[in-house]
C-alpha cells in the first residue's frame, strides 16, 4: 500500500505559515492605521499667562576645571581655592554646592560676561 508522503491540513484549518503570514498582515494594517493622520490636530503654544511657573533644570555636569580652562582660553586669570574657582584674583567665585553651582560677583561688566559664559556652558529646559 503507497502513502501518500505529501499530507496537507483539512481545508478551513491554518497551518502556522498561514497563521504567521496573516499576523504579519495584520500588524502591517495597525502600522498603516496608527500612521494615518487623525482629524486635523494643530499644536500650538500655550499664552504666556497659562504657562506654569517651574525651577529650572540645568543639563550638563560640567567640572569646576572645565570652568576655569574655559575662563582660561577666554582671557580670564582663574585660579583654585578651597574648592572655590576665583576669577579676576578674587572678584568673581564660582563654586559647587549640594544644590549646584553658584556664582557671586561684583556686578560690573566683565561679571556679566563670565555670567554668559557660564550659563552657556548648560542646556536650561
Amino acid at each position: 500500500m503507497e502513502t501518500d508522503q505529501n499530507t496537507s491540513a483539512p481545508e478551513g484549518t491554518n497551518t502556522e505559515a498561514d497563521e504567521s503570514l496573516e499576523n504579519a498582515e495584520n500588524a502591517r494594517k495597525a502600522n498603516e492605521a496608527a500612521a494615518k493622520p487623525r482629524g486635523n490636530l494643530k499644536l500650538e503654544p500655550l499664552p504666556k499667562k497659562l504657562i506654569p511657573i517651574h525651577q529650572a533644570i540645568f543639563v550638563n555636569d560640567p567640572k569646576l576645571s572645565d570652568f576655569k580652562s574655559l575662563f582660561v582660553e577666554k582671557g580670564f586669570k582663574a585660579e583654585f581655592l578651597s574648592g572655590t574657582l576665583l576669577i579676576k584674583g578674587g572678584k568673581c567665585s564660582i563654586r559647587r554646592g549640594e544644590m549646584g553651582f553658584s556664582m557671586e560677583g561684583a556686578l560690573e561688566k566683565d561679571y556679566y560676561k563670565l555670567r554668559n559664559l557660564f550659563f552657556n556652558q548648560f542646556g536650561v529646559l
